[in-house]
Protein backbone atom coordinates (compact mmCIF):
# COMPACT_ATOMS: atom_id res chain seq x y z
CA UNK A 1 0.00 0.00 0.00
CA UNK A 2 2.82 2.67 0.76
CA UNK A 3 4.51 1.78 -2.56
CA UNK A 4 0.88 2.53 -4.50
CA UNK A 5 0.86 5.81 -2.26
CA UNK A 6 4.55 6.41 -3.31
CA UNK A 7 3.89 5.99 -6.62
CA UNK A 8 0.80 7.63 -7.24
CA UNK A 9 2.30 11.23 -5.51
CA UNK A 10 5.38 10.73 -7.46
CA UNK A 11 2.94 10.13 -10.50
CA UNK A 12 1.02 12.99 -10.19
CA UNK A 13 4.15 15.62 -9.63
CA UNK A 14 5.52 14.76 -12.54
CA UNK A 15 1.98 15.42 -13.94
CA UNK A 16 2.01 18.61 -12.83
CA UNK A 17 5.36 19.92 -13.47
CA UNK A 18 5.08 18.41 -17.17
CA UNK A 19 1.88 20.06 -17.43
CA UNK A 20 3.46 23.46 -16.24
CA UNK A 21 6.26 23.40 -18.66
CA UNK A 22 4.45 22.81 -21.80
CA UNK A 23 1.88 25.04 -20.91
CA UNK A 24 4.43 28.40 -20.01
CA UNK A 25 7.29 27.15 -22.56
CA UNK A 26 5.40 29.64 -25.54
CA UNK A 27 3.10 32.63 -25.37
CA UNK A 28 -0.45 31.78 -26.27
CA UNK A 29 -1.43 31.59 -29.27
CA UNK A 30 1.52 29.86 -30.56
CA UNK A 31 0.34 26.54 -31.49
CA UNK A 32 0.25 25.80 -35.07
CA UNK A 33 -1.81 23.04 -36.37
CA UNK A 34 1.09 20.71 -37.99
CA UNK A 35 -0.55 18.61 -41.32
CA UNK A 36 1.49 17.29 -44.41
CA UNK A 37 1.97 20.56 -45.93
CA UNK A 38 4.91 22.13 -44.36
CA UNK A 39 8.53 23.60 -45.42
CA UNK A 40 10.89 24.77 -43.23
CA UNK A 41 12.50 27.77 -42.32
CA UNK A 42 16.44 28.26 -41.35
CA UNK A 43 18.05 31.21 -40.52
CA UNK A 44 19.37 32.90 -36.98
CA UNK A 45 17.88 34.69 -34.21
CA UNK A 46 19.08 38.05 -32.77
CA UNK A 47 18.11 40.68 -30.75
CA UNK A 48 19.97 43.55 -31.60
CA UNK A 49 22.70 42.16 -32.50
CA UNK A 50 22.92 39.73 -29.66
CA UNK A 51 21.89 35.90 -30.31
CA UNK A 52 18.47 34.89 -29.47
CA UNK A 53 18.75 32.98 -25.82
CA UNK A 54 17.75 29.91 -24.46
CA UNK A 55 13.63 29.61 -23.87
CA UNK A 56 13.20 31.91 -26.71
CA UNK A 57 10.37 30.65 -29.92
CA UNK A 58 10.61 31.68 -33.55
CA UNK A 59 6.59 31.94 -35.30
CA UNK A 60 5.24 32.66 -38.59
CA UNK A 61 1.66 33.95 -38.73
CA UNK A 62 0.13 34.24 -42.23
CA UNK A 63 -1.36 37.68 -43.36
CA UNK A 64 -4.52 37.21 -41.65
CA UNK A 65 -2.66 36.51 -38.40
CA UNK A 66 -3.19 33.07 -37.81
CA UNK A 67 -0.53 30.53 -36.67
CA UNK A 68 1.34 28.78 -39.38
CA UNK A 69 4.45 27.55 -37.43
CA UNK A 70 6.73 27.64 -33.78
CA UNK A 71 9.62 26.13 -32.81
CA UNK A 72 12.13 26.96 -30.26
CA UNK A 73 15.14 28.43 -30.54
CA UNK A 74 17.76 26.31 -30.58
CA UNK A 75 20.97 27.33 -29.44
CA UNK A 76 24.58 25.84 -30.25
CA UNK A 77 27.94 27.27 -29.47
CA UNK A 78 26.47 30.84 -28.84
CA UNK A 79 24.42 30.79 -32.01
CA UNK A 80 20.77 31.00 -32.00
CA UNK A 81 19.41 28.88 -34.97
CA UNK A 82 15.64 28.84 -36.30
CA UNK A 83 14.34 25.65 -37.44
CA UNK A 84 10.87 26.04 -37.93
CA UNK A 85 8.63 24.15 -39.82
CA UNK A 86 5.69 25.77 -41.39
CA UNK A 87 2.40 24.69 -42.36
CA UNK A 88 0.47 24.99 -45.25
CA UNK A 89 -3.17 25.22 -45.05
CA UNK A 90 -5.08 21.86 -44.44
CA UNK A 91 -7.14 21.32 -47.62
CA UNK A 92 -9.39 18.41 -45.68
CA UNK A 93 -10.62 21.51 -43.59
CA UNK A 94 -11.52 24.36 -46.46
CA UNK A 95 -13.97 26.26 -43.92
CA UNK A 96 -10.98 26.92 -41.36
CA UNK A 97 -7.69 29.16 -42.02
CA UNK A 98 -5.08 27.41 -40.01
CA UNK A 99 -2.43 27.56 -42.01
CA UNK A 100 -0.27 29.86 -44.92
CA UNK A 101 -1.07 29.21 -48.53
CA UNK A 102 1.46 29.35 -51.70
CA UNK A 103 0.28 33.05 -52.57
CA UNK A 104 0.33 34.40 -49.21
CA UNK A 105 3.01 36.41 -47.28
CA UNK A 106 3.79 35.60 -43.88
CA UNK A 107 5.42 37.23 -40.80
CA UNK A 108 8.49 36.06 -38.58
CA UNK A 109 8.31 36.77 -34.46
CA UNK A 110 10.46 36.32 -31.72
CA UNK A 111 9.16 35.64 -28.17
CA UNK A 112 11.90 36.38 -25.87
CA UNK A 113 11.65 34.45 -23.17
CA UNK A 114 13.88 37.01 -20.61
CA UNK A 115 11.44 39.90 -20.98
CA UNK A 116 8.43 38.27 -22.07
CA UNK A 117 8.76 40.65 -25.13
CA UNK A 118 7.21 39.85 -29.07
CA UNK A 119 9.28 41.24 -31.41
CA UNK A 120 8.25 41.36 -35.03
CA UNK A 121 10.87 40.98 -37.92
CA UNK A 122 10.64 44.80 -39.57
CA UNK A 123 9.74 42.48 -43.33
CA UNK A 124 6.99 39.94 -44.35
CA UNK A 125 7.95 36.73 -46.33
CA UNK A 126 6.67 35.81 -49.28
CA UNK A 127 8.68 32.46 -50.15
CA UNK A 128 6.41 29.37 -48.11
CA UNK A 129 5.62 26.55 -50.13
CA UNK A 130 5.09 23.32 -49.51
CA UNK A 131 8.57 21.38 -49.37
CA UNK A 132 6.92 18.04 -47.90
CA UNK A 133 8.71 19.18 -44.23
CA UNK A 134 11.98 19.95 -46.35
CA UNK A 135 14.09 23.08 -45.41
CA UNK A 136 12.67 26.03 -48.52
CA UNK A 137 15.17 27.24 -50.63
CA UNK A 138 15.53 30.86 -50.90
CA UNK A 139 13.47 31.19 -47.69
CA UNK A 140 15.41 31.91 -44.51
CA UNK A 141 19.08 32.59 -43.78
CA UNK A 142 17.73 35.80 -42.34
Amino acid sequence: MLRIRYFLNLTVCFFIFSLTTVLFSQPDGWSPTPNPASGTFLGQATIDGTPSGEGDWSAAFDEDGNIAGAAEIMINAGTAYINMPIYGDDTTTPDIDEGINADESFTLMVWDSSTGDILEYPESFDCWYNNNGGPMNGCGNY
